[in-house]
């Protein structure tokens, strides 16, 4: 909903993958595609295929269905825009998504600067101190992930002991794009935690601009918790969540 209210004079195709679906969950789905005249297609995959491989508590197995998602729509499109769970869309896209990635696997936006520091140490890569991107927003050219076999690339690494993991697919799909990417500026992937404005008394207005196209609300609290739907950095959230079929739903309350 975010993507639709802030880019009116588009037509959206979605696809979402999941491993699961309720029927409330698909009747909002159908609302929203009339409501905006957009398509939405839902997958529902079966998280067991990949059990074999690590996951963490911050982390779940469903962070590689992306893999799923990019190399079955290599077989029906060129290019796909993919956002995490978490983002948040504040601008018209049409900067980011129709970016020249002709002669490049994917546009992408570098992580903060200590997960790239600690990436090039991790894998003895240099360049990722500048690089390494974070894969919560990637604009991906599907007709050279399909060329580059890189499915097969990422299940190989993914099934190697030798590399050290720490960020899963993210590291994989840094490995196998590496040297491939057009890096775009913060704008289209601004990593801001809400939690900072607790305890390090940021104001978001450090981080979130006027000109930020996609806000990506990384750590513990999230905008749709109970407690933060009233931060100021959460506004552009809190917007499309009443503009949604959940805007009169009950938000996530604390547990502990």
């Amino acid at each position: 909903v975010s993507l639709l209210i802030n880019n009116t004079s588009k037509r959206f195709s979605f696809n979402l993958f999941t491993d699961s679906v309720s029927d409330e969950y698909r009747d909002a789905l159908r609302v929203i595609a009339e409501k905006y005249h957009s398509k939405i297609t839902l997958y529902t995959l079966d998280g067991d295929v990949f059990s074999q491989f690590p996951s963490t508590n911050a982390w779940s197995r469903a962070t590689y269905f992306r893999f799923a998602a990019f190399e079955y729509l290599s077989d029906y499109i060129d290019r796909v825009m993919y956002i995490d769970a978490d983002v948040i869309c504040n601008n018209s896209i049409d900067e980011f998504y129709f970016e020249d990635i002709n002669n490049f696997i994917a546009a992408v936006i570098p992580d903060v600067e200590r997960n790239r520091i600690k990436a090039a140490e991790r894998f003895s890569i240099s360049e990722f101190c500048d690089s390494y991107f974070n894969a919560g927003v990637i604009l991906l050219n599907l007709v050279k992930w399909k060329r580059k076999s890189c499915f097969e690339q990422a299940l190989d690494i993914l099934s190697n002991s030798k590399y050290n993991l720490a960020f899963l697919d993210q590291d994989v799909l840094n490995l196998i794009f590496r040297g491939d990417t057009v890096i775009m500026r913060r704008d289209f992937n601004c990593i801001y935690g809400m939690d900072r404005e607790l305890i390090k008394k940021e104001t978001y207005r450090d981080y979130i601009k006027k000109s930020t196209v996609l806000i990506h609300y990384v750590g513990l609290t999230k905008p749709w918790h109970e407690w933060a739907i009233d931060y100021e950095s959460a506004q552009p959230f809190k917007r499309a969540f009443l503009e949604s079929p959940w805007g009169n739903s009950s938000l996530v309350k604390a547990s502990s």
